[in-house]
């Protein structure tokens, strides 16, 4: 969660006392964690250039998880969701979907993962 919330911060471009974060986390029937994060961003983004970012953004999150990149990223902070999901908390399954900018200056993420047989590792 810190990641995400820090991604706002970072990503915003608004003053802290202007970011409007709403954030859902429920439980299904099937015992799946649902969060869902979404925030507004200054209107002074280029939504263009945001959407190039978040494709990028993508196009690295469909690709095989690396350690090294994992520690070397200094972008969005969701490879390291994804090390976290498939690594740390040993989730087979999980995903991650991160939305385009749109046109109201929303951004939207969701993380959903099967909490079945979720333990801690003791280290």
């Amino acid at each position: 969660m810190h990641i995400l919330l820090g991604n706002v911060i970072k990503h915003a471009s608004l003053p802290q006392e202007e970011i409007n974060i709403d954030i859902s986390i429920k439980k299904d029937h099937n015992n799946t964690l649902i969060i869902k994060l979404s925030n507004n961003v200054s209107t002074k983004v280029d939504i263009d250039d945001a959407n190039k970012k978040i494709s990028t953004c993508k196009d690295l999150l469909s690709q095989k998880i690396s350690i090294d990149r994992t520690r070397k990223e200094d972008g969005s902070g969701y490879l390291k969701i994804k090390k976290v999901l498939s690594i740390d908390l040993q989730r087979p399954t999980y995903n991650i979907v991160v939305d385009n900018l749109n046109e109201s200056y929303c951004f939207n993420t969701e993380i959903s993962f099967n909490i079945n047989g979720l333990e801690k590792i003791k280290v």
